[in-house]
């Protein structure tokens, strides 16, 4: 090992000692800056955020535009990169109009008359030759402010929400998508390996049904759907619905035996699927997945 390596360890080490803890990477690396992307970026960002020393930049990319957005210096929403397409958004109620209508023709509207607190699904048309035009790709964004004082920037700050048909619909007045959901998950502070949700139904009443592997078996159902259920009441302590959403839609909790998602992604492996099929979907997995994972955890 070079000299150098070798001193950076032994630093390392002291570190981490002296602080009763692993090492971590920001004991061996002193970075100056780090960029994510993805759902998850909000989620684990205390956590980067700890281990690596510094705060991640959020930036917001697709396949098919590449950059759509990012955070200014100030690390707070997000400004769209106007450079290489043209977008345009269809408001929250268009979007379900036109899910719940195949025929019916969502309006949008332009950056210029996005409102605060408000979400849409972005559609975008790409410059400088390329091939979509308003094109829907399904994501849905957020605008938290109109503007932003510390960056004296007057453009609308955007969130990433979600995917828009990673939705469920409760009851038609509550929607949870797959970051709230997983925020829920994530702030019980409970150690788990991977989860999916999907609505089911149990004497014709909805049942928002989340399937978890823990990476302990120290917790029964009943206690964590308990914990799940004061976070999304947490996260919505002014949503006058949630109340009724507790009361109308009850969660359901079960747990999966320890490897069961490792297990699981081992047999799609070997059958030949893509990397990108290897999981099961966080949200609204089909059947034939769920009786996979049920089966799975059964055997172990």
């Amino acid at each position: 090992m070079h000299p150098v390596a070798t001193l950076r360890l032994i630093q390392a080490m002291i570190k981490a000692r002296m602080a009763s803890r692993p090492i971590i990477p920001k004991d061996i690396w002193q970075i100056k800056g780090l960029v994510c992307s993805g759902i998850d970026t909000t989620i684990y960002q205390e956590e980067i955020t700890n281990n690596w020393g510094v705060k991640p930049l959020d930036v917001y990319i697709a396949t098919e535009t590449c950059f759509i957005a990012m955070q200014s210096w100030d690390k707070k929403g997000m400004t769209l990169v106007p450079y290489s397409n043209f977008y345009e958004f269809i408001p929250e109620e268009e979007y379900l109009r036109n899910q719940r209508d195949g025929n019916y023709k969502p309006k949008t509207v332009l950056a210029d008359e996005l409102v605060a607190d408000k979400i849409y699904e972005i559609v975008f048309t790409n410059f400088h030759g390329g091939s979509f035009v308003r094109y829907r790709i399904g994501d849905l964004i957020k605008v938290i402010s109109i503007g932003d004082e510390e960056t004296s920037s007057t453009l609308p700050q955007i969130v990433f929400q979600g995917r828009a048909d990673d939705i469920i619909d409760i009851s038609g007045f509550v929607r949870l998508n797959e970051k709230e959901i997983w925020n829920a998950i994530q702030n019980t502070y409970l150690p788990y390996e991977d989860w999916t949700v999907r609505k089911e139904r149990s004497e014709q009443n909805p049942v928002l049904h989340i399937y978890l592997e823990l990476a302990g078996n120290h917790y029964d159902d009943q206690t964590v759907a308990s914990l799940i259920n004061d976070q999304f009441i947490n996260m919505r302590k002014d949503d006058r619905n949630l109340k009724g959403m507790i009361n109308l839609v009850p969660i359901k909790v079960t747990l999966l035996k320890q490897g069961t998602f490792h297990e699981y992604m081992r047999i799609k492996q070997s059958e030949g699927f893509e990397i990108a099929f290897l999981k099961p979907h966080h949200i609204n997995p089909s059947d034939a997945v769920l009786d996979d994972l049920l089966t799975i955890s059964a055997s172990l």
